[in-house]
């Protein structure tokens, strides 16, 4: 089972939503989730008026759901500091970023960054503009380092680029293998944007990170590694890791700073279909029927937006 916990900032014209839940109401928010008696009257609201902005989702999943599944994808719960140099890191960390496909631009030197880590009671964080990257306290890489397991790289990192200082507190968890297969995300997130790669066309839909993902568990593993990228465009991969790499974190008391989010075998996909949730698919659609072709400004509630509209058919 999996329970979505809805927190919506309610605008001034959103009286018929405020009067059906006025008992919902905390803190200026309406409070609400997916197994209450009276969902489906907040879930239609929000699904008929195209409402894609000022909502929370907070999930949790059941024993039985994570106990199923074999893998997770990780990412940090908080950006922590920024690459350098801010003008030129692509071209200085990555393969030809300019001249190739999103789909093929690899890490190709280790990353340095700004200033020190502040760690904190955090073990995870994610520099600014590399929302792929992962990078880990020493703790974590020397658990990593004690451990079995398979495909898991540990990368240096630097302070600076003039004089370069090597950080013993901070380093990468570089991904090097991945999988390319036909996931399926779960739209219970909002749809924010539709993008596309300029050169092979590869399609990405912008979701929450942590939106469920749907796909075979016989192609992770095939791969026969703990740790793996799931899609192709730089900068929008998904990082998977194994349940036994995930398990070693929890019960080394080492998840501060993380988010771990099962995937779903398609064996399985009664799960994710079976839980009431918002269909953001069809909220994302119908926040374009008021979108003004002439002045390219899109109305959602009582704000204006100005977007490009995507091909709503590849929602279809």
């Amino acid at each position: 089972m999996i329970n979505y916990f809805y927190k919506y900032n309610y605008k001034n014209n959103d009286i018929e939503l405020i009067e059906l839940l006025d008992d919902y109401i905390i803190n200026d928010q309406i409070v609400i989730d997916n197994y209450d008696s009276k969902f489906n009257i907040f879930k239609n609201y929000i699904e008929k008026n195209g409402i894609t902005t000022g909502i929370e989702i907070e999930r949790k999943y059941s024993d039985e759901v994570l106990e199923e599944a074999s893998f997770f994808t990780i990412r940090a719960n908080k950006n922590i500091g920024y690459p350098v140099p801010e003008n030129s890191y692509q071209e200085l960390y990555f393969s030809n970023p300019n001249n190739h496909c999103d789909c093929k631009i690899e890490q190709v030197k280790p990353i340095h960054i700004k200033k020190d880590i502040k760690w904190k009671k955090r073990n995870f964080f994610t520099p600014f503009w590399l929302y792929d990257l992962l990078f880990i306290s020493k703790i974590v890489k020397d658990m990593i380092k004690d451990s079995e397991l398979k495909g898991v790289c540990i990368e240096k990192v630097y302070k600076g680029v003039k004089k370069p200082i090597f950080l013993d507190d901070v380093f990468q968890l570089k991904v090097s293998h991945k999988v390319n297969t036909n996931e399926e995300v779960n739209y219970s997130e909002y749809i924010h944007q539709i993008t596309e790669c300029n050169y092979c066309k590869a399609r990405h839909i912008y979701t929450s990170l942590d939106a469920e993902v749907v796909c075979d568990k016989f192609e992770l593993r095939n791969k026969n590694v703990d740790l793996l990228y799931l899609g192709n465009t730089f900068g929008k991969r998904r990082i998977i890791i194994s349940k036994t790499f995930r398990d070693m974190l929890i019960e080394s008391n080492l998840t501060n700073g993380v988010v771990l989010t099962p995937i779903f075998d398609k064996d399985h996909i009664d799960v994710v279909n079976e839980t009431p949730r918002i269909n953001s698919r069809e909220t994302f659609i119908n926040s374009f029927l008021n979108y003004d072709t002439d002045t390219k400004w899109l109305i959602v509630n009582d704000k204006k937006e100005k977007i490009i509209v995507p091909d709503l058919s590849k929602l279809m």
